[in-house]
This record gives C-alpha cells, structure tokens and sequence, in this order.
C-alpha cells in the first residue's frame, strides 16, 4: 500500500482467474502449482512468459479485468478505503447522486433538467463525467456501475 500512497495506481477486484504481474508489458509472471510436477512443496515455482501470443492474451486478460476492477485509495495512515462505505471516499456529489437515480429510474433529460433546475446540457455533461468515473461508454453501461459500486 505504500506504493499507492507514493502515487501509483492500484485497482481491486473480487475475484480473479489466475494470479498474475506484468512488466512493463514485455513480461509476465504466473504462480505455478506449488512443487509443480516434479518440485518440492517449498519451493515457489513460477512461469514467466516474454514477447508471445500467450503474453498479448495475459495482457488483454489483464487489462480486461483492469477496466471492471475499483481504484484503491489508501489514507495517511495506510489504511485502504474500501467500496463497502467504510472510510471510502464519496466519487459522487448529492447533485450526481439525485441525478444518478433520476436517470435510472428512465426519466429523460428535459425533465431531469426541470427537476433539478438545470440546464439539459448541464445535465448531459454531469452524465458524461460520472461515464468517465465508471469507466462506461452507454448510460446502460454506467447505471449497472452505478448499482456495483453502491452509488445508487
């Protein structure tokens, strides 16, 4: 965690197929089975694999998991804000969040706009930068982000 404290990136997710690092995108490292076929329980064994076929698919797995998982915010005291509401920071204003449900619920734009006391293009434009927050390019796409990452 001092990693991202120091300014690095790091994202999470619940689960993975396999456990993996990648340099640089030159190299990959994956845990093999301990002892292997032939090796001892003790000894940590692992693949590595270089400039292949099999390391643009590691790498394609590795950024395809990276655009779901959720970034990770560490605090002064290392301790990481998690997405369960504890300690985790708020993405959203309460503007967002109001806003955020009204177009779930299928309210149009116009009416948000209305209802809110915004302008439409204020509105669109709130929408667009909470697509970029979740990574989504559909408005269907940022409401199943939404319900996943509890901003609804």
């Amino acid at each position: 965690m001092e990693g991202v404290r120091a300014g690095e990136i790091a994202r999470s997710v619940p689960h993975l197929p396999l456990r993996l690092a990648v340099a640089d995108r030159a190299i990959a490292v994956c845990p093999l089975v301990p002892g292997g076929p032939q090796g001892s329980p003790d000894e940590p064994t692992a693949a590595l694999v270089r400039d292949s076929n099999l390391l643009a698919a590691l790498i394609a797995l590795f950024e395809r998991y990276w655009e779901d998982a959720v970034p990770l915010d560490v605090d002064d005291s290392g301790t990481v804000a998690g997405t369960d509401g504890v300690g985790a920071p708020d993405p959203l204003s309460s503007i967002d969040r109001r806003l955020l449900s009204l177009l779930v619920a299928g309210v149009a734009d116009k009416a948000i706009a209305s209802q809110m006391g915004l302008s439409r293009r204020t509105v669109q434009r709130h929408i667009q930068q909470m697509m970029e927050l979740a990574g989504a390019t559909t408005r269907m796409q940022l409401a199943w982000q939404a319900a996943r990452r509890g901003w609804l």
